[in-house]
């Protein structure tokens, strides 16, 4: 489906204005999803705001989960093979607060 500007067949008119769509009106994905799903009620597949305002919360990036994947690489080791995963994650943790105070 395409977007398209002032396109109120399946979108809330007033939300797809000029200013909305380049941001120059500050409105987060989280208010417009929330407004389009007041306005335009049934008109929008079931569902389909909640789907889009999870996807909203998604990191943009996964660098933080793989800092962690590599942390945790370090603590559980082959010489550590029997360490238990509470224990992992709190040395995980406690090695990125330390790493993250020299900064």
């Amino acid at each position: 489906m395409k977007l398209k500007l002032n396109d109120n067949d399946y979108f809330y008119a007033p939300l797809m204005n000029k200013q909305i769509l380049e941001g120059q009106i500050a409105l987060t994905a989280k208010q417009w999803w929330q407004q389009m799903g007041e306005m335009m009620g049934s008109k929008l597949p079931q569902g389909l705001v909640e789907l889009a305002q999870k996807l909203m919360m998604l990191p943009a990036s996964t660098s933080g989960i793989e800092r962690t994947f590599s942390t945790m690489g370090s603590i559980m080791t082959d010489v550590r093979n029997r360490i238990g995963l509470e224990k992992a994650s709190q040395l995980c943790l406690i090695y990125r607060e330390l790493n993250s105070s020299k900064k």
